[in-house]
């Protein structure tokens, strides 16, 4: 009899042990369905790894609409006491580099690689080159040239003994061609010149002590700071929907969980929740061994 009082709880208790045990462990595996013959074994692979892509859906949905949705960003990025935080880190960064003593193109291979820098900066004198040009082309330089020259020439002309042979009007059927001509030299030789000034330029900018190009500013870091802060609230009031609809995070979400592989997950899973995973494996031996004892009591 005190055999029987004793192992009926105690068997109740391994028993809720080893089902919780088993059913959470089933959650996980096998991570891959196994059949028998032709026929997939039920309950295989397990919940999750066979419901991972829907898991990943409904976790995306539940991130970019509930947890990461505008309302709650806007809540949370414009209160007082995080934009007083964003505020400081501004201005600290920015005295920062008011007495750094790198260069930009040390500053900017720090945040990506020499090659791409390169490349970028290749991109960026061609796109201003052209557009120079085009300026310039487009500010009809050669006529303004040609104007100038048929000017000066008619002034020292008429100043001359030769004066009563030319007139203004003589002089000006020579405009045009002076303005064909430097427009065609601007064209042959303007490219060249303006990419190499440029290029020139942005040597000496990119090479200059962040300090220095600063120092002249330092009295506008304040008005500077107040303008990004207000830049900032202006994206997050008017642009903030936007900018998540193209960034998409429920997607962001969705494609993350579904590309880990099931030991990924578990592996997961169990960091966050292995106390509480746990807890419910002692408390279904809980649950057993008091279900044997009272079974007793029938």
């Amino acid at each position: 009899m005190l055999l029987k009082i004793i192992l009926a709880p105690v068997v109740g208790g391994v028993i809720g042990y080893i089902t919780n045990d088993l059913a959470i462990k089933m959650l996980f595996h096998p991570y891959k369905p196994v059949y028998i013959g032709k026929h997939r074994i039920p309950f295989t692979p397990g919940l999750i790894p066979s419901q991972k892509d829907r898991i990943a859906k409904g976790l995306g949905n539940v991130i970019a609409g509930q947890l990461l949705n505008a309302e709650t960003i806007q809540k949370e990025a414009l209160n007082p006491e995080t934009e007083a935080k964003i505020r400081e880190r501004i201005l600290a960064f920015l005295n920062e580099q008011l007495h750094s003593e790198e260069t930009v193109y040390e500053k900017l291979l720090k945040v990506s690689d020499e090659e791409k820098l390169n490349a970028f900066g290749e991109k960026a004198l061609e796109s201003c080159t052209e557009f120079a040009l085009r300026k310039i082309e487009n500010a009809h330089i050669g006529d303004i040239i040609a104007d100038e020259i048929i000017r000066e020439l008619s002034e020292k002309i008429k100043a001359s003994p030769l004066g009563f042979l030319l007139d203004a009007s003589m002089l000006s059927g020579f405009k045009g061609a002076i303005a064909q001509f430097i427009d065609r030299k601007v064209s042959e030789k303007g490219p060249d010149m303006i990419r190499e000034k440029l290029s020139d330029m942005g040597k000496e900018a990119v090479n200059k002590p962040i300090n220095e190009i600063l120092l002249p500013y330092q009295d506008k870091i304040e008005p500077l700071t107040d303008k990004i802060m207000d830049l900032y609230r202006e994206i997050l009031t008017s642009k903030l929907d936007d900018i998540l609809k193209a960034v998409e995070i429920d997607k962001i979400v969705e494609r993350k969980i579904a590309s880990f592989d099931a030991p990924m997950l578990e592996r997961l899973i169990f960091g966050i929740m292995k106390k509480e995973l746990k807890a419910i494996v002692y408390l279904g031996a809980a649950l057993g061994f008091l279900m044997g004892f009272i079974n007793l009591l029938w």
